[in-house]
């Protein structure tokens, strides 16, 4: 970032930085010749069901851990079904002092969330270089998706996307990286280097992806927003004075992302089912989900 000269009045800065830098969005484009740019996403599936799996306990022994079916049936078989259109992230490292075990299986529409401890955007940043830090040798290891998960959660559950804490949706050690191509090759999106996942609860709450939205990129840095109190039972929203009221609740977000901060240009690389999802958006909305199209916090 350097300063652009410019009146006194105003300050005006230019940016230069990677497309894949700090908490970021793959486009299908990033791994799939001729796929959708980050600019053709569509809005409707920028804002969706959160759905958390756990895995950090595995990942402390095995630094390499992959999330199976396995790990998706134990997440269905204590919260439900994943919900059709979510987006469903890992947590790959350990958050001390919160317990997800003690969150409700099903939460309230209504209910408030329970409270939860403040993120630790140091700690965060830490543990994301040292994954990003290469061994003795020269291999680099965090928590990925397995290829299997991937194709279960996107013919099996209708997922719009896929998301997680570490650098990657493919484990650190991947060298074809299964995930990227089974997620974005079926015409969705992932979410990379998200932040305080463990401020919420594994089912309820409901994220919105803002990326960078340039022509043809193959993806871009996002802000990431969720709450726990726009769940999916929130009764359909109709009326502009509903929407607002709907904008106003996600005044608070308890989920942030992890800034890019350089000197000069850097990047930092990290390693068509259309119509099936439109139809689980449109059952989703039907039955008292979010509204088709989200208002102002929509127009991007």
């Amino acid at each position: 970032m350097r300063r652009v000269p410019a009146s006194p009045e105003f300050l005006v800065h230019e940016l230069c930085f990677g497309e894949h830098t700090g908490t970021h969005v793959d486009a299908p484009l990033h791994c799939a010749p001729g796929g959708a740019g980050v600019d053709r996403i569509r809005v409707d599936d920028l804002v969706a069901p959160l759905v958390l799996i756990d895995i950090a306990g595995r990942a402390t022994s095995e630094p390499d851990a992959l999330a199976t079916p396995a790990d998706i049936a134990a997440w269905e078989s204590r919260h439900g079904p994943v919900p059709d259109g979510a987006l469903v992230a890992l947590i790959t490292r350990p958050a001390p002092g919160i317990d997800h075990a003690s969150a409700p299986v099903r939460p309230s529409p209504s209910a408030e969330p329970a409270p939860h401890a403040a993120p630790d955007h140091n700690a965060e940043v830490g543990a994301l270089a040292r994954s990003l830090t290469p061994d003795a040798a020269g291999d680099a290891h965090w928590p990925g998706f397995s290829r299997e998960a991937v194709e279960l959660l996107v013919h099996g559950r209708a997922v719009v996307a896929i998301g997680t804490d570490a650098p990657s949706i493919d484990c650190g050690s991947s060298t074809d990286f299964p995930a990227h191509h089974a997620i974005l090759g079926a015409g969705r999106y992932a979410v990379e280097m998200l932040a305080a996942l463990s401020t919420l609860p594994p089912a309820g709450a409901v994220v919105v992806v803002a990326p960078l939205k340039h022509r043809g990129g193959s993806g871009g840095p996002a802000r990431v927003l969720a709450d726990a109190r726009l769940t999916g039972g929130t009764p359909r929203i109709g009326t502009e004075p509903a929407r607002i009221a709907t904008r106003a609740r996600m005044r608070r977000p308890i989920l942030h992302g992890h800034e890019f901060r350089c000197a000069t240009p850097h990047t930092q690389r990290s390693r068509s089912a259309h119509d099936r999802h439109t139809q689980a958006h449109r059952r989703l909305h039907a039955n008292g989900g979010l509204p088709a199209r989200t208002g102002p916090i929509g127009v991007l």
